[in-house]
């Protein structure tokens, strides 16, 4: 600039020899190295007349040809006045195009480039009528050519977007304040209806003339577009419908997004408020609103239901109160809780556990499990009057279920008996014993450690047995007599074998078990087709004991089950004495009823003991995935002890080989009448095993 050439005294030789132009001297002291419209100062006359505007043109192809490096149109369209200033071209773009980038562009590039489309248009393009007219014109083509719409109802879903998508979003702003159902509207006069399109104009809904407009199309969605006639259907309207025919702005503003609202506003003293799916904003709010619920959960019992005895009221649900209408005061009001509602409506009557459907508070933090404990009690001393332990320890989850204690025995103790019995009773029992035991008892090195002194007091202190011969014998039976099947099942895989190595480490091998089961083997198949007997008839009595609907032998697809039953699920159960793992593969493998679309499982029980441990785990790893194998004694487990009787009449058919049948029908009618459980004790029937086998292997 000028100043530094009089910082240093030389103001006099540049006003004299180069009228005060620094560019000028700068160019004259070294030339050819400079560019004269780079110059912050360039001479007077530099951007003016023709030639002004040539240099101004050739700058600016240079800019956008080699220094932008942009070769398409929408690039170009894009330019604005910073990409001149960037590359020392603002002084040339206000001298030369009055700072307009697109009189620069379209000077450069005559004919090739429409003004409007410009990110920064010329001053004016939108301006009185003529701005208007084009943007109608430009409006038209985006809706017909652009877009390619021809229904009404395709063009009521424009938005900003697609004006801002085809380069249209300055005019959208400027001819029509940002409203595309202004365009739209000046574009095809007395066509379109305002409050139809997705975004209508602000206002559409406010005041005396939107609310009359909202009366007048909530009487034609529901008269004319829903065609509803009774007060029934028009109860179950919601916002659903108002956005399914566009009326959700409409609803929101003119009465506050409530359908009901809206409703009672088009038909005045018409309709009830609580009956509506959705009651009009804050009818249910404050003191009026829980005082509406007390009269209406009162009046739903007493009137509507007829209700007079407490066992009846505890068995309200949510179905009641939803057949009524009542459903949105109940989730309101009390959070979805019909016991909440009825405590409400009849103070200091009602204890909330006993409801079918409690409050979810009821057994939360240290009240709900006082509660329980109490509860606990209660079910057990006066419900079943249990006094032994040992029908405590039998108790099962079901029993609370039964007794209305289901929620309870889940919130608070998760499902386990044994854990609401130990905290009501403390020190009193022992977790294993119980018939369900708590599902982490078993796990981990704890687990183990408890599995190997349970074997160990079973084997010695139980079973009483100090010989090897009488340990190799040990079987499934034995565990389970005993109440510990649960424990030789998940902490030693359903293997007696492997409980007993763990337990005296380095004293049993497992050739040894092997070679006793062989021996038993002969033995079990041969009461196979009796015990099958039995077991049926165990099955068919825990059927009936429960209401369960059950069939025999009933042919399902290509195949035949033993027994068929349905409680939660359909179960099927086809009873098999393979000795071969082929025999028992083609029970999945042959048979299609696994495949059946009303049955839930299939259950092969295998009677007879061919099978390891290993084997049972390899046959349910390769079934289906509805198909379960387990042993016949697994499922006496399942399905509780069976009745003392048809114990005794398995054992007649256990001995019936090495006793002559008048004699064991003689000690089997006197184990009935003296109440025994056995109809031999355990040592001699060994014995008498023992005997039995040595006869048949000298045959």
């Amino acid at each position: 600039t000028a100043n530094h050439f009089r910082n240093y005294n030389l103001g006099s030789m540049l006003s004299i020899i180069y009228k005060g132009s620094p560019s000028a001297a700068v160019m004259d002291a070294y030339k050819g190295r400079f560019k004269l419209w780079k110059f912050k100062i360039v001479p007077r006359g530099t951007w003016q007349g023709e030639q002004g505007k040539q240099l101004g043109i050739k700058l600016t192809k240079q800019m956008i040809e080699e220094k932008l490096g942009w070769t398409t149109d929408e690039k170009i369209y894009s330019i604005t006045t910073n990409h001149f200033r960037d590359n020392g071209l603002g002084r040339m773009l206000t001298e030369v195009f009055a700072e307009s980038p697109s009189a620069a562009v379209m000077a450069t590039y005559p004919n090739r480039f429409e003004h409007w489309r410009f990110r920064m248009a010329p001053l004016g393009t939108w301006k009185g009528e003529n701005g208007k007219q084009l943007g109608i014109k430009l409006t038209k083509q985006l809706i017909e050519e652009k877009l390619g719409w021809t229904t009404d109802e395709e063009i009521y879903s424009i938005t900003t977007n697609h004006f801002r998508e085809h380069g249209l979003i300055n005019m959208l702003s400027y001819v029509f304040q940002g409203s595309p159902v202004a365009a739209v509207m000046a574009t095809y006069p007395n066509r379109f209806k305002e409050w139809r399109f997705k975004n209508v104009p602000k206002g559409t809904w406010k005041g005396e003339e939107g609310r009359i407009l909202g009366i007048r199309l909530t009487r034609k969605l529901i008269e004319e577009w829903l065609g509803w006639t009774t007060d029934e259907q028009i109860y179950t309207i919601s916002q659903k419908h108002f956005k399914k025919y566009k009326l959700w702005g409409m609803l929101q503003i003119a009465f506050n997004a409530s359908p009901s609202a809206a409703v009672m506003t088009a038909y005045p003293n018409r309709f009830k408020a609580w009956k509506f799916k959705m009651a009009p904003w804050g009818y249910w709010q404050g003191d009026d609103g829980k005082r509406r619920g007390q009269e209406l959960t009162r009046w739903l019992i007493e009137e509507k239901l007829g209700w007079k005895s407490d066992k009846e009221i505890y068995r309200i649900s949510k179905r009641h109160f939803r057949q009524v209408g009542l459903d949105s005061m109940l989730q309101t009001l009390y959070n979805g809780s019909p016991s909440a509602a009825v405590i409400a409506a009849y103070p200091n009557r009602f204890e909330a556990w006993q409801f079918k459907m409690a409050p979810l508070n009821t057994w939360k933090g240290e009240i709900g499990k006082k509660l329980g404990i109490e509860l606990t009690r209660r079910f057990i001393e006066d419900w079943l009057k249990f006094k032994t332990d040992e029908q405590i320890y039998s108790i099962r989850l079901q029993d609370f279920k039964k007794f209305g204690l289901g929620a309870m025995i889940q919130i608070i103790f998760n499902d386990s008996p044994s854990a609401a019995i130990m905290a009501a009773y403390p020190g009193r029992f022992e977790a294993w014993r119980f018939k369900e035991a708590p599902n982490n008892i078993w796990k981990g090195e704890s687990g183990r450690r408890l599995g190997i002194n349970l074997t160990k007091r079973l084997i010695e202190d139980w079973l009483g047995w100090d010989t090897d011969e009488q340990i190799y014998s040990i079987s499934q039976s034995d565990f389970r007599n005993h109440d510990l099947y649960p424990m030789v099942k998940r902490v030693f895989n359903s293997s007696p074998s492997a409980a007993v190595m763990a337990a005296y480490p380095n004293r049993f091998n497992r050739k040894g078990f092997e070679n006793e089961q062989i021996r038993r083997f002969q033995y079990s198949t041969k009461i196979g087709l009796k015990s099958e007997k039995v077991f049926l008839d165990f099955i068919e009595g825990y059927c009936n004991k429960y209401q369960i609907k059950w069939f025999k032998q009933k042919h399902v697809g290509n195949g035949r089950v033993d027994f068929w039953f349905e409680s939660d699920k359909v179960i099927v159960i086809d009873i098999t004495r393979s000795t071969t793992k082929k025999t028992v593969k083609e029970k999945w493998r042959r048979r299609d009823y696994h495949t059946d679309p009303r049955i839930d499982e299939v259950w092969i029980v295998i009677n007879s003991d061919a099978f390891s441990e290993k084997d049972y785990a390899d046959f349910r790893r390769d079934a289906p995935e509805n198909v379960e194998i387990y042993h016949i004694t697994e499922i006496f487990d399942m399905f509780g002890e069976p009745p003392r009787e048809l114990k005794l009449e398995l054992q007649k058919y256990e001995i019936i080989g090495f006793y002559d049948k008048e004699e064991v029908e003689k000690l089997y009618q006197e184990a009935l009448a003296e109440g025994r459980d056995y109809l031999i004790e355990r040592k001699e029937h060994q014995a008498k095993l023992g005997e039995w086998l040595e006869a048949q292997e000298g045959k």
